[in-house]
């Protein structure tokens, strides 16, 4: 029988605020933004703000790689550690995620 567990810990969250100080960061720059049907802002209409970190093709230090770090104990507590980009928590909840765990 498996063992029972606390509920899932969210240790991030997209930060919408930072996001708009990159995009605007970018505009300022001269480059292109681009938001898409599925509200995804887009990067001289090719890569999702989320994903042109240390992409050479936009070799304008137009987005900057400004990391969140959360620090967690681990113990004999814990599980499991989940390590996804943000696309996977805009359509999976914290639970969703556990079953598959």
């Amino acid at each position: 029988m498996a063992k029972e567990y606390d509920e899932p810990i969210r240790l991030s969250q997209l930060d919408l605020d930072r996001l708009y100080k990159i995009i605007k960061t970018a505009f300022i720059a001269g480059c292109h933004i681009i938001k898409q049907a599925n509200h995804v802002p887009r990067v001289e209409n090719n890569f999702a703000m989320t994903r042109v970190f240390g992409n050479y093709s936009l070799d304008k230090n137009i987005v900057l790689a400004l990391a969140d770090i959360i620090q967690h104990r681990i113990d004999i507590s814990t599980a499991h550690i989940v390590i996804t980009c943000h696309g996977i928590w805009t359509v999976t909840s914290n639970e969703q995620v556990a079953q598959h765990a």
